[in-house]
């Protein structure tokens, strides 16, 4: 199984993942061995905090481009980025590499509404289950200020963004497809909340199938 987790930016899905991963060991099983993170490529320029190889592997546009054009990317996008008034192009990507065995091995990604029906049919509906991952314009912009370096400019073109991105339309469309695959979290009040349902949801079926 892939579990999927999509929302807005700043909706707490990082966190989630990494309280997925890094979560206590539930009937004896240790998460980490039976989910591993599927570790996704950018061109972005890394955090304060981020490792890579962990969170991301960090990339050249160059390679990136490489690895889209010659099929070696499951699904890829793009966002164009405005900070401190410089423009950027910004990759995001899922190598082929990462899944080839989500047959046998259970996985969990971050990405967007176009990269989870990426997901969907090129691994089978029958192997998603997909976390939209909610909180509200308010909160995120909280969220977003306390990890520094907050560009009010490029918040802005961020909820355009997200509003296109993470449209009813996009939401309603995997739903359907997933039906009670498709799991809706509210994520706007305590982050804990959000990962501790994930862990609880996600950690049961891994251990009812192991």
């Amino acid at each position: 199984m892939i579990y999927i987790l999509i929302g807005k930016s700043a909706s707490g899905k990082d966190r989630a993942l990494n309280r997925i991963i890094d979560g206590k060991p539930v009937k004896g099983i240790d998460i980490k061995d039976r989910c591993l993170p599927i570790i996704t490529c950018t061109t972005r320029p890394m955090r304060v905090g981020e490792v890579n190889g962990k969170d991301y592997h960090f990339i050249t546009k160059e390679l990136f481009k490489r690895m889209a054009s010659s099929g070696e990317m499951l699904e890829w996008r793009c966002y164009h980025t405005l900070v401190q008034g410089k423009a950027d192009d910004w990759y995001y990507g899922t190598p082929w590499t990462s899944v080839q065995n989500f047959e046998s091995q259970d996985y969990i990604a971050i990405v967007d509404c176009e990269g989870a029906k990426a997901y969907i049919d090129a691994c089978g509906k029958e192997n998603c289950k997909v976390f939209y991952i909610y909180a509200s314009d308010e909160v995120r912009k909280e969220r977003a200020m306390k990890r520094g370096s907050f560009d009010e400019t490029e918040w802005n073109r961020r909820l355009r963004d997200d509003e296109e991105k993470f449209g009813e339309e996009a939401l309603s469309e995997i739903r359907k497809e997933l039906g009670e695959n498709f799991v809706w979290v509210d994520n706007n009040t305590n982050s804990d909340n959000v990962t501790n349902f994930i862990s609880i949801f996600q950690m049961d079926e891994i251990v009812a199938r192991a």
